[in-house]
């Protein structure tokens, strides 16, 4: 994956969130698109945060780790509001990465995931849910999950279709 060359490091407007240093060249915001990208590993990744009550938030590894804290929980409303969308010039050559291949798509198909129902009836679902292919396979996890968490609701929720960003493509 490719950032986009209007990409901004945030170390730029954001050094530092609440006293703990931010890596630089390591966190990239694309104002327009609202995506957050890291070269942590070296290859870039697009962050998908997790959904919170006041929004998104996004788990970052701070610039020099104590022993005691790593991460730092940043909110996308704070990226969005202190990196103006007027920045949003930055040239590919400063983010001295190397180009990658992009990675294909992935291919879905059809089954459950599994969520958990909250208070105020909305389903929150992992940024990376296990697809079962297999009902009885689903059965068996969310009775898991509920001997494992007593009080806590799970859904299982069936895929029967998607359809891809840029064009409406039902499969």
């Amino acid at each position: 994956m490719n950032i986009p060359n209007t990409a901004v490091d945030i170390t730029r407007f954001i050094p530092n969130y609440q006293g703990n240093a931010l890596p630089k060249k390591t966190y990239y915001y694309h104002p327009t698109s609202a995506e957050l990208f890291s070269t942590r590993t070296g290859t870039p990744v697009r962050l998908h945060g997790t959904h919170k009550s006041g929004g998104i938030v996004y788990a970052l590894t701070l610039a020099n780790p104590s022993c005691r804290r790593r991460q730092v929980l940043i909110p996308a409303s704070v990226l969005k509001a202190r990196i103006p969308a007027s920045e949003s010039v930055l040239l590919q050559a400063d983010l001295d990465l190397k180009p990658v291949t992009p990675t294909p798509a992935p291919q879905l198909t059809k089954g459950w995931i599994i969520g958990g129902l909250r208070e105020n009836g909305t389903v929150s679902i992992s940024d990376d849910p296990a697809l079962h292919t297999v009902e009885s396979s689903v059965n068996a996890e969310i009775e898991r999950l509920a001997k494992k968490l007593p009080g806590t609701t799970f859904v299982k929720l069936r895929i029967e279709g998607y359809v891809t960003a840029g064009g409406v493509n039902w499969s």
